[in-house]
């Protein structure tokens, strides 16, 4: 496939250096933009009185609207 230009937003962890390598194509030109935003994860278990993920968002979102946490003000 061809292209002028190819731009890879997969982040830190891109796949694209191996596969260039991989085939026997120099590494691409990089260019880092700081966006200045992070992220956390973290695994969570349900209690068993959830029975989906769906029903857990739900309540995880009516506590957001109801609060003042996160910044919201309404």
């Amino acid at each position: 496939m061809a292209a002028d230009l190819v731009v890879d937003a997969s982040g830190r962890n891109s796949r694209l250096p191996r596969w260039l390598a991989a085939t026997g194509r120099p590494a691409a030109a990089e260019v880092e933009v700081d966006a200045d935003i992070s992220y956390a994860s973290r695994f969570y278990e349900m209690p068993p009185s959830v029975r989906s993920c769906r029903e857990l968002m739900a309540a995880e979102l009516h506590h957001r609207k109801h609060s003042h946490a996160w910044g919201l003000h309404h």
